[in-house]
């Protein structure tokens, strides 16, 4: 994942399954096929300095966690 993924690959990976809808928040504008992460601050109208490179932490650590719940169950 960088700046330039999109926003709905990222909700249709499978590692998201189940959580992928509450990610990004689509109250007030919708997320269209283009919007990429370094986008998101679209999505949030009432927040400023929203960081592209903490968005990333985040997704990396919800993946990382995913990928351990994952392993565990072999």
């Amino acid at each position: 994942m960088n700046e330039s993924s999109k926003v709905n690959d990222i909700l249709k990976n499978p590692l998201f399954k189940g959580i992928g809808q509450f990610l990004f928040p689509a109250d007030f504008y919708s997320i269209t096929n283009n919007m990429t992460l370094k986008d998101v601050d679209y999505l949030l109208p009432y927040h400023s300095h929203i960081e592209v490179s903490t968005t990333l932490e985040v997704l990396e650590y919800l993946e990382k966690q995913k990928q351990k719940r994952d392993m565990k169950k072999f």
